[in-house]
């Protein structure tokens, strides 16, 4: 009887198990399908009826004085200028001189004289230059090891070194191919740095990894205290000189190697505002633009001689500026708000969220819930309350009938 009792009680176990089982089963596949159609129902919504943002392309005119625009947004290409003026394209090559140079010295409209500076094609390119950075460039994850070039190699291309150095409580190089700690090089390399006065652990790192640049300027280096450091390797010895820059609080390093070789790069610090970076004197020089935040907005920089046109990209749109090249003062400056597609506006009141896996602004993978509304909960909500009401009543009425 013992025996049969026992039984009886690990069969009502196993079943007690199953409807659990089943009922866990159930509250699984739900939420599984919930997070799909979150993810799946947005993505072709925005697939068939969204069309991407764009903004016609903006920048300062040297010879106009003023900002002048190129606008693919009606399917033709449109060139006006902030006045109202309409320019074809020749003449908005000729209005651009420095951006448009090769095309004017194809068809021999090259100018001898902009702005009353006499100038040739062949300075020109030496002081134009483009920057952008983007903020995928910065949220990602760093290996933590980092070549260092020989600056003065004796040859016209660069080589990739043998060795990369880490920094922990000390400079380490490494042989990438041994596998091994060079331990004389690491010493050097680390004197060197605390007999400047460098202060271990290290903060920022940054240095242009790029083997096609045309020369290297090593790396910029902060320490624990927030002094910041260049270093280099000259002649497979180490050189270290501190900035002795002060009342800054460095957060990020963007470093250049243009041709004119005028700046190291441009620095942002904790309170958002971008400098510039003079070569020989480490002098900083602050852009005249607002708060730019390098981990959600795109930057780019279109100099020459003249002026700079800075493009910050955002959420709210985009700002252009116009920078005087030689004493950084803000000349103009424009915003274009950010413009709505008519399927994301609608699908705000269709979906209570939206799932995606990445982002624009990051390097990583994972779940993130964005474009949470109100409007699509209520909607989801009413929806669901009517299925299950719609449910319930045709269970009834099969009672009923039995």
């Amino acid at each position: 009887r013992g025996a049969v009792q026992a039984g009886k009680r690990i069969m009502f176990c196993f079943k007690l198990n199953d409807l659990n089982m089943i009922k866990y089963s159930k509250a699984f596949l739900f939420i599984t399908v919930v997070l799909l159609l979150m993810w799946g129902l947005p993505c072709a919504w925005h697939f068939l009826f969204g069309k991407p943002g764009s903004y016609p392309f903006t920048i300062y005119s040297c010879v106009a004085h003023q900002f002048v625009a190129m606008d693919r947004s009606s399917g033709s290409v449109a060139y006006r200028g902030e006045d109202g003026s309409i320019y074809s394209e020749k003449q908005f090559d000729s209005i651009l001189p420095t951006l448009y140079n090769r095309q004017l010295v194809s068809d021999g409209r090259f100018p001898s004289q902009i702005n009353g500076v006499e100038i040739d094609n062949r300075t020109l390119q030496m002081e134009k230059f483009m920057f952008r950075h983007k903020p995928s460039d910065i949220n990602v994850k760093r290996p933590g090891l980092y070549p260092l070039f020989e600056g003065m190699c004796g040859r016209v291309d660069l080589q990739m070194p043998g060795d990369v150095f880490r920094m922990n409580t000390r400079m380490e190089f490494v042989d990438m191919e041994e596998n091994r700690v060079n331990e004389e090089r690491s010493q050097r390399f680390t004197q060197a740095l605390l007999d400047k006065g460098f202060h271990f652990p290290a903060g920022v790192i940054a240095g242009d990894q790029n083997v096609r640049k045309e020369y290297d300027e090593g790396y910029l280096i902060t320490d624990g205290e927030g002094q910041m450091f260049h270093v280099k390797r000259l002649k497979d010895r180490p050189f270290v000189r501190n900035t002795e820059i002060s009342g800054v609080k460095v957060k990020y390093i963007f470093p250049t190697t243009f041709r004119n070789r005028r700046f190291y790069g441009f620095i942002s610090d904790e309170d958002q505002n971008l400098y510039v970076l003079n070569t020989k004197t480490y002098e900083l020089k602050k852009l005249p633009i607002p708060a730019y935040d390098p981990e959600k907005e795109t930057i780019t920089i279109f100099g020459d001689p003249f002026y700079w046109t800075v493009q910050v990209l955002g959420q709210e749109g985009l700002k252009v500026y116009a920078v005087d090249a030689n004493d950084y003062s803000l000349v103009a400056e424009k915003t274009i708000p950010a413009q709505e597609n008519q399927a994301a506006k609608i699908g705000k009141y269709i979906f209570p969220a939206e799932l995606s896996f990445t982002a624009s602004t990051d390097q990583y993978v994972w779940p993130r819930f964005t474009d949470f509304s109100w409007w699509g909960t209520l909607l989801w909500a009413v929806l669901i309350t009517g299925y299950i009401a719609l449910k319930v009543r045709i269970k009834r009425k099969k009672q009923a009938a039995s």
